[in-house]
């Protein structure tokens, strides 16, 4: 048997995070705390979160490592407006959970189902990086929306970023500014990263619920982008998108 106690509205936030690519990823429980990393079917957007032990006011797992898979964007919404401390207990094929209620408390139960597996994070080295308030990137993704665009160019400028949007109703050019939409910035000066627009959305989806702050990084080479949020709990959450060759989208 395995019991935690944690903050609800967070919880609901982390697991909501996970459910973002894939409903039903495996959560890995250890002794420093509970990780996952989740790859959607099509193997373009993974999502590596970590919570560590010390955002538990309950945290026991018994004597080993154990890994667990359910459907958290299910328990998720039961946890949707919960305020106070959850109590989950997992034991036998399946969750309960307990929330207190403006009535007193309500309980759950939540199947476990079998494992996905866990996903290696990719190792890579990215040469270009910048901080960005995440109210640059919604930019983008409100003017790609007017011009029905597919897909984000992001090319690095001097200490700026150029996002160019190409779409079915005409272009649109988004200069993120040093010092405005760029926080901090070191770039290289062939650094470009083509990201869909629909993905952009997915990194906003799981970064905007915690935190305005993300480090973006990217290569010169073909290698995946990695957004890291500046989240407010003690742990981690990253997300790789995988990226698009421009000369697919240019033939």
């Amino acid at each position: 048997m395995m019991e935690f106690e944690i903050n609800a509205g967070l919880l609901q936030r982390v697991l909501e995070a996970t459910a973002v690519v894939i409903d039903e990823p495996t959560l890995v429980v250890s002794d420093a705390g509970i990780s996952v990393v989740s790859l959607d079917e099509a193997k373009v957007v993974l999502v590596q979160l970590g919570l560590r032990k010390s955002e538990f006011r309950v945290y026991d797992i018994g004597e080993k490592t154990q890994r667990i898979s359910f459907d958290t964007g299910l328990l998720a919404s039961y946890l949707k407006g919960a305020e106070g401390t959850a109590v989950l207990t997992v034991e036998g094929h399946k969750i309960d959970l307990m929330i207190p209620s403006k009535y007193g408390f309500k309980t759950f139960e939540v199947p476990l189902l079998a494992e996905t597996g866990s996903t290696r994070v990719p190792k890579i080295d990215l040469e270009s990086r910048c901080k960005l308030d995440l109210g640059g990137l919604q930019s983008v993704v409100r003017d790609g929306d007017k011009v029905k665009a597919a897909n984000c160019i992001f090319t690095a400028s001097d200490d700026n970023l150029d996002v160019r949007l190409d779409g079915e109703k005409g272009s649109a050019n988004n200069m993120l500014e040093i010092g405005k939409g760029i926080i901090d910035s070191q770039f290289t000066t062939n650094s470009k990263f083509v990201i869909s627009l629909e993905w952009l959305k997915d990194v906003l989806r799981v970064g905007a619920p915690f935190t305005n702050i993300v480090l973006f990084e990217f290569s010169e080479k073909l290698f995946p982008g990695k957004f890291t949020f500046q989240v407010p709990f003690d742990g981690n959450l990253m997300l790789y998108v995988a990226p698009i060759d421009l000369k697919a989208v240019y033939k």
